[in-house]
């Protein structure tokens, strides 16, 4: 369908995040949301956008080897999944994969990858695409809200060009939506 297609043509922020990286581009803890922001989600809405952006965080956290702040992202991520009833033991598995492979880079964005298109199979199969389509635009979101920030720092970077190349995926988290009215 529309929608899984859709959803697997997303540039991930892991990769994106990556690119900034390679781009010279700094770490700025200020750009994240806070982890002690996430008593105030309680709705599914507000649940299922800030698991996305925690997402997002976590991914930033990671790609500049920030392991404190990894761990409190993945903490909250391990908390919003449980509380939309994705599989706990599932989060659990994939917490210790990424804790014993910490110092593989390879490694870790291989079962970040693999966690993402697994939980997103989880809600397809339990026909929860609504939940699906929430993730990938806080996700999304959080992600240009990083990425534009840092482009003003480096206006005439490879950082504008990764802006510029977010209308795709901003097309396509458009018709994701459109189907949700």
């Amino acid at each position: 369908s529309v929608k899984d297609d859709v959803l697997y043509n997303n540039t991930s922020t892991l990769e994106t995040f990556k690119i900034l990286k390679i781009s010279g581009s700094q770490f700025d803890k200020a750009l994240m949301k806070p982890v002690d922001k996430l008593p105030k989600y309680v709705s599914s809405f507000s649940t299922s956008v800030n698991l996305g952006v925690y997402s997002a965080d976590l991914s930033f956290c990671f790609m500049y080897k920030q392991n404190q702040d990894f761990n409190n992202y993945l903490k909250n991520i391990n908390e919003l999944t449980t509380a939309l009833g994705i599989d706990g033991s599932y989060g659990q598995e994939i917490t210790k994969r990424l804790q014993a492979n910490a110092n593989n880079m390879d490694s870790l964005m291989v079962i970040a990858s693999e966690a993402s298109v697994n939980a997103d199979l989880y809600l397809k199969e339990n026909q929860r695409t609504n939940t699906t389509v929430l993730i990938a635009v806080g996700s999304w979101i959080e992600g240009m809200h990083i990425i534009t920030s840092l482009a003003d720092k480096k206006p005439e970077s490879a950082v504008s060009e990764l802006v510029a190349e977010q209308k795709i995926p901003m097309r396509n988290l458009i018709k994701m939506l459109a189907n949700f009215e």
